[in-house]
């Protein structure tokens, strides 16, 4: 449980359903920038 505190620590102090939400959409966030960047990369170095 402890790994999972540490991967996603906005999670876990989500106390309320607007925290828990605007955590969700930061993590959807940051995925979508990582597939974009991993895009990126499998193009300049296709």
């Amino acid at each position: 449980m402890n790994t999972l505190k540490n991967l996603f620590p906005l999670s876990f102090t989500a106390n309320d359903t607007k925290s828990f939400l605007t955590a969700i959409v930061i993590y959807l966030v940051i995925g979508v920038a990582a597939g974009i960047i991993s895009k990126i990369v499998r193009i300049i170095y296709g």
